[in-house]
Order: C-alpha cells, then sequence, then structure tokens
C-alpha cells in the first residue's frame, strides 16, 4: 500500500508522456466540432445561426465536421421566443458536448427585440450572435480538454 501513491503518479506521467507524443492526441491535433442543426428560431434563423457558427468556430482553430461521426466535440443551438409586451424575449442556447455526449457547459444569450423582427431573414443578426456565442462554445470545448490557459494576472 505504500508503493501505490509512487506508482500511481508514475503511470499518470507515462499516460501524458504517452499522449504528448500520439499524433492522434487531442493534444497534437486539431480538436473536431460538429454543429448540429440549430431548432426553434423564427424565419431562417435556423440555417442562419446553423450556417454563421460554423463560419467562425474556425476562426479559433477548430476543424468543423459535417458528422458527429468524427467530432470531438459536439455543438447544439436552440432558440427560445417569448412575448414580452411589445417586444420578444430571445433566448439562444448553445450547448457543447463531448463525442461521448457528456455535458460539458452552454453558452446563453438572451436579447430583446421588436416583436416580428427575427420572423424574416437574420441576415446579420445571425453574424453577431455567431460571432459573440463562438468565444463561448470555445472556452467551454477548451475547458472540457484542459488547453485552456489561465488568464493572466493583472498587473498592478
Amino acid at each position: 500500500s505504500q508503493a501505490a501513491v509512487p506508482i500511481a503518479a508514475l503511470l499518470t506521467r507515462i499516460e501524458a508522456a504517452r499522449q504528448r507524443s500520439d499524433p492522434n492526441s487531442l493534444l497534437n491535433r486539431a480538436l473536431r466540432v460538429a454543429v448540429l442543426p440549430v431548432t426553434g428560431a423564427p424565419g431562417d434563423g435556423d440555417s442562419a445561426l446553423l450556417r454563421q457558427m460554423r463560419r467562425e468556430l474556425p476562426k479559433f482553430g477548430l476543424v468543423v465536421e459535417d458528422t458527429p461521426d468524427n467530432a470531438d466535440f459536439i455543438v447544439a443551438g436552440t432558440v427560445a421566443i417569448t412575448p414580452k409586451g411589445a417586444n420578444e424575449g430571445v433566448e439562444i442556447t448553445w450547448s457543447v458536448h463531448d463525442a461521448q455526449k457528456h455535458d460539458l457547459g452552454k453558452v446563453s444569450q438572451l436579447h430583446d427585440v421588436p416583436k416580428g423582427t427575427l420572423a424574416g431573414f437574420w441576415g446579420d443578426v445571425a453574424v453577431v450572435v455567431a460571432e459573440q456565442a463562438a468565444g463561448g462554445v470555445n472556452d467551454v470545448i477548451l475547458n472540457g480538454t484542459g488547453k485552456r490557459k489561465p488568464a493572466a494576472a493583472a498587473s498592478p
């Protein structure tokens, strides 16, 4: 029993070294992400948000896959609209899962817009939504891999 702790530490170091030397390890290759179809958006929002998120994620060095078959991570977007008088509350949620379907986290965006604003073409709205959400999705993925670097300490 006295040898268990040093043996466990040795095995951990061996496994870490093996992963660093494996070219297929997540430590040594670009992460692959599947972005599933977005659901719940009015107008062309589902397709516009999907298209824009697939355009934004590669800016973080992620490889976007068409299907989850070869993906390391899966991103799914949902949109919920709730009436708020003359406005509508829009909640867009981007859920991130690993390949084994473990929930890693969510990125949520909340907006109030005039009623009917999103009933047609989303256009620039989808661009801005994806630009703002992609960084958060990337952070969730990096947290899931342990690749996220801690924020630098503020200088005095």
